[in-house]
């Protein structure tokens, strides 16, 4: 009947409906082409990607942590009495950060706050010239207690020695093997923080990258080194070119050449 009819054909029409729903789109010719020109994403992009991709993926707290981790500084104290000491070190551990005593594991040196110019420094203090990030003086301690939290240590740095690190960079330094004020360990790994090779045996002749160290001017070591034309120089002069990044070669000279007390030698001159 003409009602069937009509109700096949509105069958069919909406059968070609639904069907035209569930294609998919045909890509033009002009976008075919231009995906083929496009090509492969370059190892740049692609690595910007994976890099946005990270960074959305971290969260703040992991982020937080990361940096809470890199702040918490390992201290390390000189020319402190035990009480202060103690007391600043029970801040420090308060705060986060970690007491230590090797000056090598140290980030943070904090010394007693000397005057300018004043070489009153312990063989520790030397040995973080060359090694730690930062050497303050207690204030540091304080104000950071203050505040809850580790404050910036540069308006508490310890100015006499900035710049001082690496001063034997690229020199050799013979020590008296009988050296014992003070002790000669203790020099020797003062000398490599300041990026010096300390020699095993004492060398052949001078040079001028060579510089020699004794304490005392009738040690027989030193004796023997003077009498191969070589300047022998005392403890101070090391020390105070470490604090005053300068090492100035008539200062504290024990035995100059051909074994003349006090002369210069064959270094005359005063270099930096």
């Amino acid at each position: 009947s003409m009602h069937e009819f009509e109700e096949e054909k509105a069958e069919k029409r909406e059968e070609k409906e639904q069907g035209s729903m569930h294609e998919l789109p045909t890509e033009s010719a002009s976008a075919r082409s231009g995906r083929k020109k496009g090509g492969r994403k370059s190892s740049g992009a692609v690595g910007k990607e994976a890099d946005a991709s990270q960074r959305s993926n971290t969260s703040p707290g992991v982020a937080r942590v990361a940096k809470l981790h890199e702040a918490k500084p390992k201290v390390a104290f000189t020319m402190l009495g035990d009480d202060e000491k103690k007391t600043l070190g029970g801040i420090v551990r308060q705060l986060g950060g970690s007491v230590v005593t090797s000056v090598s594991a140290c980030t943070h040196m904090v010394s007693a706050s000397k005057g300018k110019g004043d070489t009153t420094r312990s063989l520790n203090f030397l040995q973080a010239v060359g090694l730690c990030q930062h050497i303050v003086s207690g204030k540091w301690v304080d104000a950071s207690q203050r505040a809850g939290e580790f404050v910036d240590p540069a308006p508490f740095s310890l100015q006499e020695c900035s710049g001082a690190t690496k001063l034997l960079d690229g020199k050799k330094v013979w020590i008296d093997p009988h050296m014992d004020k003070p002790d000669r360990c203790k020099v020797v790994e003062v000398v490599a923080s300041a990026g010096g090779k300390v020699c095993a045996k004492l060398p052949k002749s001078p040079s001028d990258d060579l510089f020699l160290i004794s304490s005392a001017a009738d040690a027989k070591a030193t004796k023997a080194a003077a009498a191969l034309g070589f300047t022998v120089h005392g403890w101070e002069f090391l020390k105070a070119g470490i604090l005053n990044n300068h090492l100035a070669e008539n200062h504290n000279v024990l035995v100059g050449a051909a074994g003349h007390s006090g002369g210069s030698g064959r270094r005359g001159r005063s270099r930096k």
